[in-house]
C-alpha cells in the first residue's frame, strides 16, 4: 500500500500555523496507512491545542512527570519535530527501496 509522507508533511505545516484540526485529520489518515504508533505523539498534541482552544480557561490537567522526567515544552516540540523529519526520511527511503526491488524484479524476467 502506498501511502503519502505528503500528508505528514502537510499535517505538520498545519500544526506550525495553528491548524490543529487539519493537521490532526492528516494525522488520523496517516495513522490509518502506518499505524498510530508512528503518529501518536502528533495527535495527542493536536487534541490538547484543540482543547485548549475550547477551553482556554479550563486548566488542562497535564501528566505529572517524575521527578528525573522533568523536561521543557520546547525540548520536547524539537524531538517531536526531529522525530517526524526522520519519519519521513526513512519513509521515502523506504519507498525507494521498493521501487528498485520492483524495477529489480522486472529487468531479471
Amino acid at each position: 500500500m502506498k501511502v503519502s509522507s505528503g500528508n505528514i508533511h502537510k499535517a505538520a505545516e498545519h500544526f506550525s500555523r495553528g491548524e490543529f484540526e487539519a493537521a490532526h485529520r492528516l494525522y488520523l489518515k496517516a495513522a490509518s496507512q502506518l499505524g498510530d504508533g508512528l503518529v501518536r505523539a502528533n495527535l495527542l498534541l493536536c487534541e490538547r491545542r484543540m482543547q485548549q482552544r475550547a477551553c482556554p480557561h479550563e486548566a488542562i490537567p497535564q501528566p505529572t512527570p517524575k521527578h528525573s522526567e522533568k523536561t521543557d515544552r520546547s525540548k520536547v516540540e524539537q524531538q517531536l519535530a526531529e522525530t517526524q523529519r526522520l519519519l519521513e526520511h526513512y519513509f521515502n527511503r523506504c519507498q525507494e527501496l521498493e521501487y528498485q526491488l520492483t524495477d529489480f524484479g522486472t529487468h531479471n524476467h
